[in-house]
């Protein structure tokens, strides 16, 4: 009799961590969340691009950072020597680049977004797209090293979106981020993992992250060597005028 209440017991016990583990998130709600763990903030940064071509070849691209939240940012290359100071401004929608050896600041226009940024896996849309551009759903959830993800998949919500879909992993109960996969006319064209996280004021926030170009055959390792945060930027720092200043500094 003891043992089949013992039996009993580990029956109930193991719905209740079930049901416990269940998602009681939406796919707005998850990503939401994942969006505030890619949030910086107001942050100053020192960063490196290792871009690996299809031939194996490797290139170290080195960067500052000025940024405010996931939308508006300041990019300036430091090493190496060729590219010294060519700066760029994210300000939500919108880039200008700056190059020393023209003296000229430039509007990108929207064609050119979703070209390579420095011959990288990245596009220079990849830098300024959210999980808010997107319409997501929850799709499966799947176990990764003993991490339940919910996966959700996401649908463009303007038609001139670079990526017609996407699909994101994101861990339940900590909304971290792990991979995304990115979709142009029902084929996919990238995908990025989040290799690690470091802690900022008892926060997680991505440290390496990594892009991989399918259709090129490339890769791009991303990562924070250095991170500031609470920085306190006036409301219009953010601006092209600012630009030479940024890349002269």
């Amino acid at each position: 009799m003891k043992s089949k209440i013992i039996f009993l017991l580990v029956i109930v016990l193991s719905v209740f961590i079930s049901v416990s583990q269940a998602n009681t998130f939406t796919a707005k709600e998850i990503l939401d969340q994942a969006e505030k763990v890619m949030d910086l903030g107001q942050y100053r940064a020192d960063a490196r691009m290792v871009i690996e071509t299809t031939g194996g070849d490797q290139r170290t691209l080195e960067l500052e950072i000025w940024g405010k939240g996931t939308d508006k940012a300041f990019m300036k290359y430091t090493n190496p020597a060729r590219i010294r100071g060519v700066t760029f401004l994210f300000y939500e929608d919108d880039i200008w680049s700056y190059f020393p050896s023209t003296g000229r600041i430039r509007h990108l226009a929207s064609h050119i977004k979703n070209q390579k940024m420095m011959g990288s896996s990245f596009s220079y849309d990849d830098m300024t797209s959210t999980y808010q551009d997107y319409e997501g759903k929850i799709i499966q959830e799947e176990k990764i090293n003993g991490q339940i993800y919910d996966v959700i998949e996401g649908k463009a919500k303007a038609a001139d979106q670079t990526y017609e879909k996407i699909v994101v992993w994101i861990a339940r109960g900590t909304f971290l981020p792990l991979k995304m996969d990115f979709y142009q006319e029902g084929e996919k064209v990238k995908t990025m993992q989040i290799e690690s996280y470091l802690q900022v004021n008892g926060e997680s926030k991505p440290e390496k992250i990594i892009m991989k170009d399918l259709l090129n055959n490339d890769e791009t390792l991303f990562e924070y060597l250095k991170l500031e945060t609470n920085e306190n930027f006036e409301d219009d720092f953010f601006n092209q005028r600012q630009l030479k200043r940024i890349s002269e500094q």
